[in-house]
C-alpha cells in the first residue's frame, strides 16, 4: 500500500475500482458455474512482485466479491502475512489455502501443513470452509520456476495426502 500511496494513488479508490470491476466481470455468470479469484503476488522464476498481509483489503475483497472461492498464496507467512484475513470470508465462499510452495523444491512436512490448515480453520469458522492447494501454478512463463517436474509431482501428491487426512 505504501508504494501506491508514495506515488500519489488513492488506495481506497483503487480498491473500490478493483472490486467494482471484478464484480462486473462476475455479473450474469450462471449459478451452476463456479467462480473463483486467485490472489497472486507474482510467480516468475521462483520470485514474487509484492508482499505483505491482505489485512488492509481482506474485509472488502473476501466479504464483498461474490466469488465461490478465493485462491490465496500463503506459502510464506513472513512474506504473505498471517491467516487472520480468512475471518472476513463471506458465508457462501471457500478459501483455497495456497500453502504448498511452487517456488521452492523443498517438500513441506505433512504435519506442518495440517497444523497450518487447522490454524486457518480457526479463523474461517471450520475446516469445511477451506481447501488446500499449491500457492500458485508451477510457472507463469515457459521457463518456469526453479523446481523440476519430479518435484512438482511430489508437491501435488503432498496436497492430495494432506487433503485425504483433513477431509477423508
Amino acid at each position: 500500500m505504501r508504494r501506491f500511496e508514495a506515488r500519489g494513488h488513492d488506495v481506497e479508490a483503487l480498491v473500490d475500482a478493483a472490486i467494482a470491476t471484478d464484480a462486473a466481470v462476475l455479473e450474469g455468470i450462471p449459478d451452476h458455474v463456479t467462480t473463483a479469484l486467485h490472489i497472486c503476488r507474482g510467480n516468475y522464476r521462483s520470485s514474487w512482485m509484492c508482499e505483505g498481509s491482505l489485512e488492509p483489503v481482506a474485509e472488502r475483497v473476501f466479504g464483498e466479491l461474490p466469488c465461490d472461492a478465493f485462491l490465496v498464496e500463503w506459502d510464506d507467512l513472513g512474506r504473505d502475512g498471517g491467516f487472520e484475513p480468512v475471518r472476513f470470508l463471506r458465508e457462501a465462499s471457500i478459501m483455497v489455502m495456497g500453502i504448498v510452495s511452487t517456488k521452492s523444491p523443498r517438500l513441506e512436512a505433512e504435519d506442518d501443513l495440517i497444523r497450518r490448515m487447522e490454524e486457518a480453520a480457526g479463523f474461517a469458522g471450520g475446516m469445511d470452509r477451506l481447501s488446500i492447494s499449491p500457492q500458485c501454478g508451477f510457472a507463469s512463463v515457459m521457463v518456469g520456476n526453479e523446481i523440476d517436474e519430479d518435484q512438482q509431482w511430489r508437491k501435488l501428491e503432498l496436497v492430495t495426502r494432506v487433503a485425504e487426512r483433513l477431509w477423508g
